[in-house]
């Protein structure tokens, strides 16, 4: 099931330009949240929560940049859209270097920042996506018992079943039936589908 991501979150410690930007967004139907400053917005917004994020690069406390910092310490699927005057141009080039989405510098039409939202949204819900096929992978490969993780392991380093079972000091019926179950446990069609979970897990586990 595809994951949607609709929600938009504006942080920026300017009151009328969180209002008119809230109005903006709002009228084009899309779900908003406005915070006056990167500690409101991390009180309130889990991580793991997808959405797009419009993020001043100045504020008070805890500015946009480390508010960046901090979303990426955790992991979170949201999408930056950073806020940036002229003389800020700079920082969001960095931050964009740093896995944010993009940024509008000020002052911006509200077409250009509409669409800008709709491209993270889409960059949102795409990220969302991986992180649940991952998940998804991890699950069925906790569901694997000792020997078959290690039967595993020998088939994604491309050895046969006789390679296998003399490394492993068990026999060639031995692997071929703890391969049919790694097969089943792992839902995969093939043996390139089951290589391609495993590449998977490894490249999302975290260092």
């Amino acid at each position: 099931m595809k994951t949607e991501a609709t929600t938009v979150y504006v942080v920026d410690d300017d009151e009328a330009v969180r209002d008119s930007i809230t109005a903006l967004v709002r009228g084009a139907g899309y779900t908003v949240f406005a915070f006056a400053s990167g500690e409101e917005f991390l009180e309130h917004v889990p991580a793991h929560q997808p959405g797009c994020v419009l993020l001043d690069v100045r504020m008070p406390g805890i500015g946009g940049m480390e508010l960046h910092h901090e979303l990426n310490q955790r992991r979170s699927s949201l999408s930056i859209v950073f806020i940036s005057g002229h003389a800020d141009v700079s920082l969001a080039v960095t931050a964009i270097k740093n896995g944010a989405h993009d940024f509008i510098e000020k002052p911006f039409s509200p077409s250009t920042l509409l669409k800008k939202i709709e491209k993270a949204l889409a960059e949102c819900s795409e990220r969302c996506d991986d992180a649940q096929c991952l998940r998804g992978v991890h699950d069925r490969l906790a569901r694997l018992t000792p020997r078959e993780a290690e039967v595993l392991e020998r088939v994604v380093a491309g050895d046969s079943n006789k390679t296998s079972a003399i490394r492993l000091g068990i026999s060639q019926k031995t692997v071929e039936t703890h391969r049919f179950r790694i097969m089943k446990k792992m839902e995969a069609k093939n043996l390139p589908e089951l290589v391609q979970m495993v590449l998977l897990a490894h490249r999302g586990s975290p260092r």
